[in-house]
């Protein structure tokens, strides 16, 4: 059942969106945040050095809306390292995220906020995605046309921050990490819920992608996760339960000054500067 201040007045969602090189697409993802069934919200984008016209196309839509604010990192770091500055400005009592080529059905942050505020044993939850062609067809990785989608995390703000701090500042993967640090700090659950609420685009060959690349596609069409990833997603596990049996703590800071486990020397940012805000 939705609790009675649900009816009376519903929270604030901080929508925190990174940008780098998005100018052709981030319009329509910015639209299907602002056109969102779910009113009570704040977009907060943060452009990470972009080179094109991205950050006059952020500032045009900022004008037009005033839920909108745009931030800028002084140097690029990454979309986890956006992300923290996002989570320093963010204000909502509940805070998801969502990509700058991606777009959200537009009923998604209702179904989202409606089932964390009911459900008190939850600390957050996601939805499932679905990738699509730059043509709008369906793509199918290992017989699947969905996945869980951690990009579309949702979490109650403050219990989160409190608890584990913010995403490691790392170029990748930092998304499931964060996940199953809430999960291992808090005891609490982090739910997919049942439905595809997020669409991404799917650049042509970004699958095979090498290096750090979100797949790698073999020869038999199988997708499975580049190595630099694996090693990633192994050193973090080890630091989980370190944090489980209490030898460790959870909480990141942002921003972060010394590591608490292992990082590819590929995936690290680079030196970081200064924030500003508009």
């Amino acid at each position: 059942s939705i609790p009675l201040e649900w009816k009376q007045q519903t929270p604030l969602v901080s929508v925190i969106m990174t940008v780098y090189n998005a100018a052709a697409t981030v319009r329509s993802a910015i639209d299907s945040v602002l056109d969102q069934t779910y009113r009570n919200i704040e977009l907060l984008v943060i452009d990470d050095c972009s080179s094109d016209d991205s950050l006059a196309v952020l500032k045009a839509k900022a004008a037009d809306d005033d839920r909108v604010r745009v931030l800028q990192t002084a140097r690029n770091s990454g979309t986890y390292y956006a992300k923290n500055v996002g989570l320093s400005f963010a204000r909502g009592a509940f805070v998801t995220f969502h990509d700058s080529d991606d777009v959200s059905s537009l009923n998604r942050l209702e179904l989202q906020a409606q089932a964390l505020a009911s459900d008190t044993n939850a600390i957050g939850n996601y939805t499932r995605y679905q990738r699509l062609s730059e043509k709008g067809r369906e793509i199918w990785l290992n017989g699947g046309s969905n996945r869980p989608g951690y990009i579309t995390l949702m979490v109650r703000r403050e219990a989160a921050i409190e608890a584990v701090g913010y995403f490691d500042s790392v170029r990748v993967s930092a998304d499931a990490e964060y996940v199953e640090r809430l999960r291992t700090a808090t005891g609490r659950e982090v739910r997919l819920l049942p439905v595809v609420a997020y669409y991404a685009l799917q650049a042509e060959g970004s699958l095979t992608t090498a290096g750090a690349g979100a797949f790698v596609v073999d020869d038999q069409g199988r997708a499975k996760m580049p190595p630099v990833r694996e090693q990633y997603r192994e050193a973090a596990r080890r630091w989980h339960e370190k944090i489980f049996d209490g030898e460790s703590s959870a909480v990141l800071p942002f921003p972060l000054s010394e590591r608490p486990f292992f990082a590819p020397e590929e995936i690290r940012p680079e030196k970081r500067g200064r924030i500003e805000s508009e």
